[in-house]
């Protein structure tokens, strides 16, 4: 998941922001934006690691900024995260807006079915909306994701709409 959303941000051709530079900073912020979150490496161990590898403090400061920034509390489940964001939004640089956006997005296409079963799919997808109206408000508003964004959440609407269609015939 981290390596095809990293992967994305340097196929993303749509926004003129996107520089060299900022490409290679978002990369590698998506590639440890679940570290943190879904290991036990701290913080601390985190920029030791890449402070060996990049040998640039000024990049691996902002990606270690950037990275705790996306890192959710291991307390928190994804709507306790949607209910944080969008009552602090103003708080949060636009780099971070375009990271969740495509970490969101890849969460919710990959995980569909599970968000389907449990009934949680549309929660999902207004947090995704959520996002990309954010992404929108920033100079990276022209990204592929916010299109792609905005398609996956209209497939996925239809989808659920038949799955609960499909859940009221069979019960009947």
């Amino acid at each position: 998941h981290p390596i095809a959303c990293a992967y994305m941000v340097m196929e993303d051709n749509n926004s003129p922001f996107l520089d060299f530079n900022t490409r290679y900073t978002l990369a590698l912020t998506l590639l440890c934006h679940d570290v943190l979150e879904d290991t036990y490496i701290t913080e601390l161990e985190l920029k030791i690691e890449l402070d060996k590898i990049l040998l640039n403090d000024s990049l691996v400061n902002k990606v270690i900024s950037l990275t705790t920034m996306c890192t959710i509390d291991k307390n928190m489940n994804s709507m306790d995260e949607f209910k944080e964001l969008k009552n602090n939004k103003n708080k949060y640089p636009e780099e971070f807006w375009y990271i969740k956006t495509i970490d969101k997005w890849f969460n919710l296409f990959g995980s569909k079915d599970y968000f389907l079963k449990k009934g949680t799919l549309l929660k999902y997808i207004d947090f995704l909306v959520f996002l990309v109206s954010q992404l929108e408000k920033t100079r990276y508003k022209k990204s592929m994701f916010v299109s792609q964004s905005k398609a996956l959440c209209k497939e996925l609407k239809k989808i659920n709409n038949k799955h609960i269609k499909k859940n009221n015939t069979s019960t009947l």
